[in-house]
């Protein structure tokens, strides 16, 4: 049988009757009863974890933004990179309506394969630096420090 040892409001609560037939206290632990001062005291510090805890839960929804706005530039850089390199190939196209002589036109048309090769190489660049830096801000949101 189980007995909770409850004293009047506004008594001593020591529970004198209870202790002589052998009924130990039960309940919270002294520890915890000796560390908040009164009730509303205990209410008050559960508060405070609630805010931090709140605060905390901010501070990952700032992180997932910032990693949003990081790719949404990253995007426009890639998107004006193309768009360069569109205008260059429309302008490589102009050029070869003017050109006649078939030994010019194989000769720019190397010179225009070439620079196809180095947009390319520019384009595979900056989407691997892209993807590095995304891969540092998640491991920076996670503590996990960066990626080599």
């Amino acid at each position: 049988m189980l007995y909770f040892m409850t004293s009047a409001a506004g008594g001593a609560g020591k529970y004198d009757d209870e202790l002589k037939r052998g009924i130990k206290p039960t309940g919270l632990s002294s520890d915890i009863v000796k560390a908040y001062s009164s009730v509303s005291a205990a209410i008050d510090l559960s508060n405070k974890v609630e805010k931090l805890t709140y605060a905390a839960q901010n501070n990952i929804v700032d992180h997932r933004n910032e990693l949003e706005k990081l790719k949404k530039t990253q995007n426009e850089i890639l998107k004006k990179i193309l768009d360069e390199e569109r205008l260059a190939e429309e302008m490589r196209a102009e050029v070869s309506k003017t050109i006649t002589e078939e030994s010019e036109k194989m000769q720019i048309d190397h010179v225009f394969a070439e620079e196809r090769k180095r947009a390319n190489e520019r384009i595979i660049q900056a989407t691997k630096n892209h993807e590095n830096t995304i891969k540092n801000a998640v491991l920076h949101m996670m503590n996990l420090g960066t990626a080599k």
